[in-house]
């Protein structure tokens, strides 16, 4: 007769063996769900969690490390390395955040520079040709406001302390309106930032030869143009008196909101969309030029004409005196 010494251990590890294996599931095809039996063919890895109603905070699952002496410390780290034309390193379907990211600074005081999402579109070394490279990308829809990307900063932030809600090194391209409800972006203007300083000369003959318009834009969804009358110039016309105020825009056509969508399994070329527009910051200063040539020309003239008047009472006293003999 066995022992109770024996007994236990059989006992023990077969109530881990049941807890282990309702909660743990491999199926023939060597994919896992943890928490489900039931895994989809496009799953290799499931994981289901069912919390408590009452907590605050829940978490499906949970990673932390603690490493004060690596270079590079990850919670979770994805690298897909395969030929799928679409393939992501971490998909997330949320009700209320797809994606939540923030830094702790009281953890690392070594560290510079703390972002909470960062992304970056590299389509080097890539099997397949790559028309899209997009390191973040917003969309949003079906809601009473829609913010496609929101970004804020501190309520006391200033452009002194360089403080910005959105910053961009590089060019940006709106399709669509831009409001300012504070002061409008200021340019670059330092004298220290410039070369080959020259003034303007004979802008007035020039600004006597542009031709201002009204008009309204042809509406095409690829462009989204603003309705309604509008006033300024042509790039052709501006093109011929100011070519340097002028120039060419160019920019891939996204064909679809849904960035799974995007391009064709083909890898076809996209489409470009180009035309003409015209820097018309560049005519402030331009027009200004203009008013004080011509302010100067009406000062001459009424000096001119301040001359005339003081000849002709010259005039006048002799011709009075004249009759008086």
């Amino acid at each position: 007769m066995l022992n109770k010494k024996f007994y236990f251990p059989l006992i023990t590890l077969f109530f881990f063996s049941q807890l282990l294996t309702a909660q743990i599931h491999v199926d023939n095809n060597g994919s896992v769900g943890i928490g489900t039996e039931t895994i989809s063919s496009d799953r290799k890895f499931k994981l289901t969690f069912s919390g408590p109603a009452t907590e605050t905070s829940y978490y499906g699952m949970y990673a932390e490390v603690t490493n004060t002496l690596s270079t590079y410390t990850y919670g979770m780290l994805l690298d897909l390395a395969n030929n799928s034309k679409r393939t992501y390193g971490c998909k997330i379907v949320g009700s209320y955040m797809g994606v939540s990211g923030s830094t702790d600074g009281s953890t690392n005081t070594t560290m510079t520079s703390r972002y909470g999402v960062y992304g970056k579109g590299n389509g080097s070394n890539n099997p397949f040709p790559v028309h899209y490279a997009i390191g973040v990308r917003g969309h949003a829809t079906g809601g009473s406001v829609n913010y496609g990307i929101y970004g804020t900063t501190a309520e006391d932030a200033t452009l002194t302390n360089g403080d910005w809600a959105g910053y961009f090194d590089g060019n940006v391209k709106i399709l669509g309106d831009l409001i300012v409800t504070g002061n409008y972006p200021p340019i670059s203007s330092d004298e220290d930032l410039k070369e080959n300083i020259e003034p303007m000369e004979d802008v007035l003959e020039k600004i006597k030869k542009m031709k201002v318009k009204k008009y309204n834009y042809k509406q095409n969804k690829k462009i989204k143009f603003p309705n309604g009358k509008k006033y300024g110039f042509t790039a052709q016309d501006l093109e011929k008196i100011y070519p340097e105020m002028v120039t060419e825009v160019r920019f891939p056509y996204l064909e679809s909101d849904d960035p799974e969508s995007l391009g064709s399994d083909e890898f076809t070329e996209p489409e470009m969309i180009s035309y003409k527009a015209i820097y018309y910051d560049q005519l402030i200063p331009t027009l200004i030029k203009g008013m004080q040539e011509q302010q100067e020309i009406i000062e001459n003239q009424q000096a001119t004409i301040e001359d005339l008047q003081k000849n002709q009472e010259e005039v006048l006293k002799r011709i009075e005196l004249l009759e008086k003999k």
